[in-house]
């Protein structure tokens, strides 16, 4: 067996850039991920333990748990009946999520589609809360079955 052959620098230094810029964006993983925390945080608020809040959801503690910690995906139905039970508003859930990249921000990045890079431009120019809810329905609307 020989060596492997060796990374170039430019490789590397390439490799180092793509992941550092792919670090802010916003995934699918990411955002449940802000979610579980955000109704972790507002049920412990609340007063309410995992075993009260799943009772309500009539689901089992465990799998609230999972859902606190971002492992599943939760539909717009089971989300609208947890802020109802914590008499909070849905946006509430997503008031940590990162918004879009920086560079997406600038319009500095163009969409090889010219109505992706339309849509981009878009959004980043929405109100925050606004483009929360919005990432919100296309995550709820890519989740169907």
């Amino acid at each position: 067996m020989g060596k492997e052959p060796r990374e170039s620098p430019a490789i590397k230094a390439a490799t180092k850039a793509a992941k550092k810029q792919n670090e802010n964006f916003v995934t699918e993983g990411t955002i449940r991920e802000h979610v579980g925390r955000a109704i972790r945080e507002i049920r412990m608020d609340r007063g309410w333990s995992q075993t009260d809040l799943a009772a309500g959801l009539n689901i089992a503690y465990q799998y609230l748990q999972r859902i606190e910690g971002g492992e599943v995906k939760i539909n717009l139905e089971a989300l609208w009946t947890i802020s109802q039970l914590l008499e909070c508003s849905m946006g509430a859930f997503f008031m940590n999520v990162p918004t879009i990249h920086k560079e997406v921000r600038d319009s500095s990045v163009v969409f090889s589609d010219p109505q992706v890079h339309k849509v981009a431009q878009a959004y980043v120019k929405l109100p925050s809360l606004l483009r929360q809810h919005l990432a919100f329905i296309i995550c709820a609307y890519d989740d169907r079955e």
